[in-house]
């Protein structure tokens, strides 16, 4: 059986013959049951008779119900001749606004259902790294390639492409492009160069011209030229190249300038000072420089911003935090005592007994006289300290004792992807 007060919200439609058959069977069986619904029932009628009668008067001689219906654009077509229909809604305004609003979360779920589906479509995906990846191309202008390795095709370099041990970068004549490496250390390739990334601590520069960042982590870094070789800890620097001659010029820290076929041949290079060295010559003494001209044409480059957030949260995490390692081990060994000078012929190395190890690190030797002006370079293999009993290498100077110096200065420069650091080494000087 129906409610009182939902029998009482369809009298009126009741009384003006507006309710379905099966709700008006609905509302005549309840008054027929309930005394006090009978009687509000009368009451309505009652009502209704009296307003019925009193503008008896006032009554149109025809209906206007029509000519308003068809008056009415918005109103659809099927509703012009529900008469009814529209009296009830008329009436009854709150079931409109409620079936409305149990719609209105249905449509909110599609909308969101719907929203959803297109951003995943059109969401761009985040390119996934190879494990041996090690840098990141951050921008690109103009032409510039990319190979991903020695033997794969060379393309177009595209905007956080990640670049492996082996790639090539190179521009046109119009070109330009960034790349960041584990390290940090960012790099800037200038018009018509050519680059091989031999991995994130040794470039070769064919030819062009690159700037470099290089993050001091205690790691040497090596540029390659046909002329020579540039040395770093962590610098700032612009190197030129091309098959004659290689120039530096430094804007932080200082590097080393050396000679591809001559061990002797070799400069240090300072803060806002370049120097350049020739494939069949030594280099010249550093002179000043307006490193301001000389990176000009880096400052226009800069990172695109997602490429660069990119590098940071797949390379450089990988990589661990920068830290600031010991690079080098120094030894400065007086050549002077009072009025007697010594002639040094040769250097030894020596080193402890240790427990064997499965590879040794390789060293940079590098000797400067006591005002830090290098004198020669030599390489020491990591396989001469397999001896694990311990004992010495000798580094003979190359050009005959070393006379006229008060002292000397000894740098070792550990290449860490060699092998291990040997954890006691000693330098002592020959001399007569």
């Amino acid at each position: 059986m129906a409610s009182c007060s939902r029998v009482e919200s369809l009298m009126q439609a009741h009384i003006d013959a507006e309710l379905s058959p099966a709700e008006r069977l609905v509302v005549e069986q309840h008054v027929a049951e309930c005394p006090q619904c009978a009687v509000l029932l009368r009451e309505f009628q009652a009502a209704s008779v009296l307003l019925f009668e009193t503008l008896a008067d006032d009554r149109l001689p025809r209906s206007l119900a029509m000519p308003v219906m068809h008056g009415l654009p918005e109103m659809a077509v099927r509703d012009r001749g529900d008469l009814a229909g529209v009296n009830w809604r008329a009436k009854h305004p709150s079931s409109r606004t409620a079936a409305m609003r149990r719609r209105i979360p249905i449509a909110a779920a599609v909308v969101l259902t719907v929203l959803a589906v297109v951003i995943q479509y059109n969401w761009p995906e985040r390119p996934v790294p190879n494990a041996s990846a090690i840098g990141v191309v951050t921008q690109v202008t103009g032409d510039a390639y990319h190979a991903a390795g020695p033997h794969a095709s060379t393309g177009r370099a595209a905007l956080k492409a990640f670049i492996e041990p082996g790639a090539t970068l190179q521009t046109g004549s119009n070109g330009t492009m960034m790349a960041a490496f584990a390290g940090p250390t960012y790099l800037k390739l200038n018009r018509n160069s050519r680059l091989v990334v031999k991995n994130d601590r040794r470039f070769e520069l064919a030819h062009g011209e690159a700037w470099l960042n290089v993050g001091r982590n205690g790691h040497r870094f090596v540029v390659h030229t046909p002329s020579g070789d540039v040395r770093v800890l962590g610098t700032a620097f612009v190197v030129q190249a091309d098959a004659t001659a290689t120039t530096v010029t430094v804007a932080e820290g200082e590097v080393h300038l050396e000679s591809a076929a001559d061990r002797q041949a070799l400069v240090v290079v300072t803060r806002g000072r370049r120097a350049t060295i020739s494939r069949r010559g030594s280099p010249t003494a550093p002179m000043d420089a307006s490193v301001r001209t000389a990176t000009a044409w880096a400052e226009a480059i800069v990172p695109d911003r997602e490429a660069h957030t990119l590098f940071l949260d797949v390379v450089q995490s990988r990589a661990g935090a920068t830290l600031e390692l010991p690079g080098m081990v120094v030894w400065r060994i007086p050549t002077t005592q009072g009025d007697e000078a010594w002639a040094v012929s040769a250097l030894r190395i020596y080193w402890d007994p240790t427990p064997a190890t499965a590879s040794h690190c390789s060293y940079e030797v590098y000797v400067y006289d006591g005002n830090m002006r290098p004198l020669f370079r030599d390489h020491v293999d990591g396989s001469v300290f397999d001896d694990a009993d311990g004992g010495f290498y000798e580094v003979r100077a190359p050009a005959g004792p070393i006379r006229g110096v008060n002292a000397l200065t000894v740098r070792l420069v550990p290449d860490f992807s060699t092998g291990a650091v040997e954890p006691t080494l000693s330098v002592k000087a020959l001399a007569h």
